[in-house]
C-alpha cells in the first residue's frame, strides 16, 4: 500500500505518505524548496495522514510526472529535516 502519494491543491506541498505515522512533505516558501520528514505520535497528525490517504479536504492524487519530480529526482542544494511530534 506505501507509499502513498498526495499533493495539496491549495498550496504549493507535495506529500509521501511511507507508513500510517510518517510522511515527508516537499513544500515551497518563496519558491525555495522545503523537504521535512514528519513522524506523526500525536492524535490530530494521525488524523492528517489519513485525511491524505483518504483524499480529504484539499488533497489529491499526485500525478507520476509530479512524483518524479518532487520525490524520484533530488532537489539540488535542500537539506531536509526531521520532525517528530512529541507526547
Amino acid at each position: 500500500m506505501f507509499p502513498i502519494y498526495r499533493k495539496m491543491n491549495s498550496f504549493k506541498r507535495y506529500y509521501k505518505i511511507t507508513d500510517s505515522n510518517r510522511f515527508v512533505e516537499v513544500s515551497f516558501i518563496q519558491n525555495a524548496p522545503f523537504i521535512q520528514e514528519v513522524k506523526a505520535t500525536k492524535y490530530p497528525e494521525k488524523v492528517r495522514i489519513q485525511d491524505m490517504i483518504d483524499c480529504n479536504y484539499d488533497y489529491t492524487e499526485m500525478s507520476d510526472a509530479e512524483i518524479k519530480t518532487y520525490f524520484e529526482n533530488p532537489i539540488e542544494g535542500v537539506k531536509t529535516i526531521s520532525v517528530s511530534q512529541k507526547k
